[in-house]
């Protein structure tokens, strides 16, 4: 962690973070991404969030977010419950969750999240036309899945390279 905290203290303009790959806990990173203004972040919560293995909030209203626009969460998990909060960061347009996903959670952030544009679900596996969360994604074009054999490091840096396009 002192390594990105001696980087980030440095590098004041940042817009565009990846964390990928942490152990241990980073929550005292909180404050120092609090004085960016980070508009696409790539990171696991579980790394930052010490009650995230409990079904309550995720604090997407925290300052660290409010310029967010482009989000992608690397170990979500299925509960709306914890994911709720999304809706309070005023810019989000795209969003990508990488892990469990539900009908729940794609439908509520597809509802609640208003300034939306994509929602991409990564590592979705879906059962066939039965399957209520392959229904959902096919009747909303905002709705992309990826499938789990491509690389998303790859992906990432596809997109980091683009300076204006996230998806």
């Amino acid at each position: 962690m002192e390594e990105i905290v001696e980087i980030l203290k440095y590098c004041t303009q940042i817009e565009n973070l990846a964390l990928w790959m942490l152990r241990g806990v980073f929550t005292p990173l909180i404050p120092i991404f609090e004085n960016l203004r980070l508009r696409q972040l790539s990171f696991d919560p579980s790394c930052f969030f010490i009650s995230y293995d409990e079904d309550i909030p995720i604090p997407f209203n925290q300052p660290m977010f409010h310029h967010i626009t482009n989000l992608e969460i690397i170990n979500s998990t299925p509960s709306w419950t914890k994911w709720k909060e999304l809706s309070s960061i005023p810019h989000l347009s795209h969003l990508t969750l990488a892990g469990v996903v539900s009908k729940e959670l794609i439908g509520n952030v597809l509802v609640e999240c208003k300034c939306l544009k994509r929602l991409v679900i990564y590592s979705y596996a879906g059962t066939g036309a039965s399957d209520p969360v392959g229904q959902l994604i096919k009747g909303d074009p905002r709705v992309v899945a990826l499938l789990p054999r491509k690389d998303p490091a790859d992906q990432w840096e596809r997109r980091a390279r683009r300076k204006f396009e996230f998806l």
